[in-house]
């Protein structure tokens, strides 16, 4: 299906308040598969508090404090990888990350993830990105993995899922060429 070329199908497009519905929507569709990873699916309940949030996002990403895209396919969004809690003062930022779940599996995320280091790195002059992922998503650390980024720790009790705290794996990767 997508394994081919993945690169020449993908593109990473920047954010907009008027995909809200087709975000919200993609959420909604991935609700069970999402929400033990990324609390904050729990508590996203409306439309409206998607447009909330991209309008948010806008203007942090004009400010150079967060880098949020889009992951598209064929002009249908599939998911999201951002850059956030940007420090230019400590040259670091946080990586997050989602994708709808019938895309899995294909390098998808790998590619996207490639894209936006060398963003951080190249364009934002960071040093060093971080990834935290809950210890039980073996899937998100994969991905970490197959980039080379290095596991520095396990994080107890650092993520709350419901009303249940778990521990994190945080991963970073260090840009050497700097």
């Amino acid at each position: 299906m997508l394994v081919q070329n993945v690169q020449e199908v993908i593109s990473l497009e920047p954010v907009r308040v008027e995909d809200a519905i087709e975000i919200y929507a993609l959420i909604e569709k991935n609700y069970q598969y999402l929400a033990p990873w990324l609390p904050w699916v729990a508590n996203l309940n409306s439309i409206a508090q998607e447009e909330a949030f991209l309008e948010y996002a806008v203007n942090k990403i004009a400010k150079g404090q967060l880098y949020l895209t889009n992951i598209v396919i064929d002009g249908q969004i599939i998911g999201q990888i951002d850059i956030h809690n940007i420090s230019q003062n400590n040259h670091r930022g946080e990586v997050g990350y989602w994708l709808d779940r019938e895309f899995q599996g294909h390098g998808i995320m790998t590619y996207a993830l490639r894209h936006i280091m060398e963003y951080a790195f190249a364009e934002l002059h960071l040093h060093r990105l971080e990834l935290y992922t809950d210890v039980a998503n073996e899937s998100s650390q994969q991905v970490a993995r197959r980039l080379s980024w290095k596991k520095e720790a396990c994080l107890r009790d650092y993520l709350i899922s419901g009303s249940e705290y778990r521990d994190a794996v945080l991963f970073c990767k260090i840009n050497h060429q700097n």
